[in-house]
Order: C-alpha cells, then sequence, then structure tokens
C-alpha cells in the first residue's frame, strides 16, 4: 500500500501498517546486487528516514519508546551512508554539468574521472559492504517485531501535535538559515523540510488535491536544499585534493559554477520556504485535525 494513511483505518492500525510496509521494502532493496546496488541502498535508506517522519509524527503516544526507535533507524541509515554520499558527488557533478553544458565541457570527464575515482577509494575503505548490509537487515527485522510491542495510538490528536512540533521546527530552522546560510544550518532545515513533505504524504487523503499540490512544492524546495548540499560536498572534495581533479586552474570554472548555481537553490528555497512556513504551527495542527475529522466523516457517510 502507499505511502499514506487509509480512509478505513484508524491512526494506530495506520502507523503500524506504513512502518511495517516500509522495512520490508527497505530489506528488499538491500538484496539488490551489481549495478544496482547503490540504488537498493539510497533507496533503503530513504525508507529509514520516511520511517523516522511517522515516529515523529506519532512521537508524544510512543513516549519513551520514541528516542531508542528512532536512533535505530538512524543508524541503519548511517551505517549505509558512506556509500550512497560518495555517490552523490559523482551526481552533484553530473548535474552541474548538465545545467551549465559547455561551460564546463573543458576537461570535465577528467574531473569526474577523478571523483568516480575518490568514490571507488571510499567504498573500498569501508570494509565489507556485505557485513553492512546484513548487520541492515537484521536490525530491521528486530525493529519490525518490536512494532507490536508500541503503545496504542488513541487519536489522531496526538498526531496532529507532532506535525505541528515539527512545522515548528523548520520554520525556526528558516529562519535561522536566512540570518546565515551555513552547511549545517541549512542540512538542518532541508531535515525539517524533509519531515514536513514525509507528513504531508502520509495525510493526502485527507484532501487529496490540496496535499498534493503541497507536496509538489515541498519537494521542489526539498530538492533545492538536497542539491545545495550536494554542491556544497563537492567543492569540499575538490578543495581538499585539486590535484586529482588537475589542479587549481582546472578548478576555477567549475567552483565559480558552483557558487552560481548555489545561489539560484538558495533564492528558489527561501521563496518557497517563506510560503510553505507562513502560518504559525497552531494553525497548521487546528487544520491538520480539521480536515481529519471531515475527511473520516466523509467516508462513514459513504459506507
Amino acid at each position: 500500500m502507499a505511502y499514506q494513511f487509509e480512509a478505513d483505518e484508524d491512526p494506530d492500525a495506520g502507523v503500524r501498517r506504513i512502518v511495517r510496509e516500509r522495512i520490508d521494502d527497505a530489506m528488499k532493496q538491500l538484496d539488490r546486487t551489481g549495478d544496482k546496488q547503490h540504488k537498493g541502498i539510497h533507496e533503503a535508506r530513504k525508507r529509514c528516514k520516511e520511517i523516522r517522519a511517522v515516529l515523529r509524527l506519532a512521537r508524544r503516544p510512543l513516549g519513551a519508546r520514541y528516542r531508542g526507535e528512532n536512533e535505530a533507524f538512524r543508524d541503519v541509515a548511517r551505517g549505509l551512508a558512506s556509500s550512497r554520499d560518495a555517490q552523490a558527488v559523482v551526481e552533484a557533478w553530473d548535474a552541474l554539468r548538465e545545467r551549465f553544458g559547455e561551460c564546463l565541457a573543458t576537461d570535465g570527464d577528467g574531473i569526474r574521472q577523478g571523483l568516480v575515482a575518490r568514490r571507488d577509494a571510499l567504498l573500498a575503505g569501508t570494509g565489507d559492504i556485505g557485513a553492512s548490509l546484513e548487520s541492515a537487515r537484521e536490525a530491521l527485522s528486530l525493529a519490525r517485531a518490536r512494532t507490536a510491542e508500541w503503545p496504542e495510538i488513541v487519536g489522531f490528536p496526538d498526531l496532529a501535535a507532532g506535525a505541528a512540533r515539527c512545522y515548528r521546527r523548520g520554520a525556526a530552522r528558516l529562519r535561522d538559515a536566512q540570518r546565515g546560510p551555513s552547511i549545517e544550518v541549512l542540512h538542518e532545515w532541508r531535515k525539517r523540510v524533509k519531515d514536513y513533505w514525509y507528513h504531508t504524504c502520509l495525510l493526502r487523503g485527507v484532501w487529496p488535491g490540496i496535499m498534493t499540490a503541497w507536496q509538489r512544492e515541498l519537494k521542489a524546495l526539498s530538492d533545492c536544499l538536497g542539491d545545495d548540499h550536494d554542491l556544497m560536498v563537492l567543492r569540499s572534495a575538490l578543495l581538499a585534493e585539486p590535484e586529482r581533479y588537475g589542479g587549481d586552474d582546472r578548478l576555477t570554472v567549475p567552483l565559480m559554477r558552483m557558487g552560481q548555481r548555489q545561489e539560484e537553490l538558495r533564492a528558489e528555497a527561501f521563496r518557497l520556504g517563506r510560503r510553505l512556513y507562513s502560518e504559525s504551527a497552531e494553525a497548521y495542527q487546528r487544520r491538520l485535525a480539521g480536515w481529519w475529522d471531515l475527511w473520516r466523516d466523509d467516508c462513514q457517510q459513504q459506507y
């Protein structure tokens, strides 16, 4: 089933179902081999992030269990991070070349070859990837079993409170980023934007037309921040070992284009952010609770 609550299930059943389905898919993704392994690891990490967003939604009813469960899925994703992060730098370079075309054509292949060699060297240094994957599978299996022991989620107000808490934190991080867009601040804001996006996906059913549009704009904001972050990591990689990529002279134009692209991405991120965080967290919470009640009333009348 989709990553969203269904009209015929209560919040407790929905949370458990969604988390279990995400765990099952993560384990399936970790079985990919060969050229598809990078993609599988990336998808498994995404499933863990989706699960953590559900946990934040249900933070209040989970109580003391929240911290341990959140850390468990965080640790699984971190254990797979080195593979994905090394690949993300290569993808960031490819996206930059696609954006600027001929401006980066000169010696561009040599830089990419250096980035691929860096990725392969980093992966070789992480040890046995098979052991990391097996450890992740075991942790996910144990986490799935623990879902049966979670406290009951009595009603939607607890979930609306969890969504509002994440929204409030996201609005605060937006203000921080506007004051000083450092790599750390922007990364923290992006994490909160992802929560906001995931929660909109989960609650799509309450008003599909509106929530789908909201999803689209939040995805665009998250992509802007993600692309900006990857460019910052790419910049650090190039500056750390310029000789690997042909020396400082060869990097002058790429670094300039990175800066140009980051300015574009941040301008768009702030434009979207001001709109998506324009209401108070209290108003956001009331809106979700009201839409949920109307949705459930409509569904009951249909049956």
